[in-house]
């Protein structure tokens, strides 16, 4: 049975292995579908697309965007969109720019806690694309021996709600929903039980959201019916994925997890060739 799986990170954003790297990874566990889905860039899915026929997988365009729901980072996922557009590259663009100026001002409170840090060596984390995040922060108090490790790292300082955390510069979801929807996308909300706040949902789907990925890796059997049903009742396409980033527990489970063929007949019309 052909594997599935729409929500791969590469080191494009903060996940550890290249686009050739996944893609050796997935071919070996035989997966037919798949999109990298890196944080509010395109450049990694660009080069898996083109590098894709060559390992006989079929890969969608995918992109993890940030969004601000009411001062929550929410993260919504778009594919299908045509990976050229512009507009939506200069939309991306823009977020990316964000991220840099938060990290550095989580750089500058955690150094007023007594956990110096070099940005440098945080920038150095991120390889040649320097698309900086919170993990690549984490990892750099890791290695300065001020955390034991990521969840340390974000569940005592620059996880939501901790001493040191900034709220992500971000479009509106709106916003975010819109600039999908003109470059030829669907949109998604990613890992939907992160949130825990149906009202949020709904509200998203009013503003024109399309669809929940019901089957994601982390979510518990009754997560997944929840959502599901969620999706079944507005009529939103269901997707899924492992959110593989390459470290940690992620490599216990990659290869195993797969989304059910159903998730291939939403997307089916959206898979394109990749670009020449």
């Amino acid at each position: 049975m052909a594997k599935i799986d729409l929500h791969i990170h590469s080191n494009f954003s903060d996940g550890v292995f290249s686009p050739r790297e996944l893609l050796e990874l997935l071919q070996q566990y035989e997966y037919d579908l798949v999109s990298i889905t890196d944080h509010d860039t395109i450049d990694g899915c660009l080069e898996g697309m083109k590098l894709a026929p060559h390992y006989d997988i079929r890969m969608l365009s995918g992109v993890e965007i940030s969004s601000d729901v009411n001062g929550r980072d929410v993260h919504i996922l778009a594919y299908g969109f045509d990976i050229q557009n512009k507009p939506f590259r200069r939309f991306l663009l823009e977020i990316e720019k964000g991220r840099t100026i938060r990290a550095r001002k989580i750089v500058k409170l955690l150094d007023k806690q007594g956990m110096r840090l070099d940005f440098k060596d945080v920038i150095n984390l991120t390889g040649k694309f320097n698309l900086v995040g919170r993990p690549h922060i984490a990892r750099a108090l890791i290695d300065a021996g001020h955390c034991r490790d990521i969840k340390d790292a974000f569940d005592n300082y620059i996880g939501e709600g901790q001493s040191c955390y900034i709220p992500k510069p971000a479009p509106s979801a709106p916003q975010v929903l819109e600039a999908i929807r003109k470059a030829g996308g669907v949109s998604v909300l990613a890992h939907p039980y992160i949130y825990r706040d149906d009202d949020m949902i709904e509200t998203l789907i009013s503003q024109g959201l399309e669809g929940l990925e019901v089957f994601y890796s982390r979510h518990t059997p009754e997560e997944t019916r929840r959502y599901e049903e969620m999706a079944d009742n507005n009529g939103l396409i269901k997707t899924g994925g492992s959110d593989f980033h390459g470290h940690g527990s992620d490599l216990n489970f990659f290869g195993f997890f797969s989304a059910p063929p159903v998730v291939a007949s939403y997307l089916k019309h959206l898979v394109k060739e990749p670009p020449i």
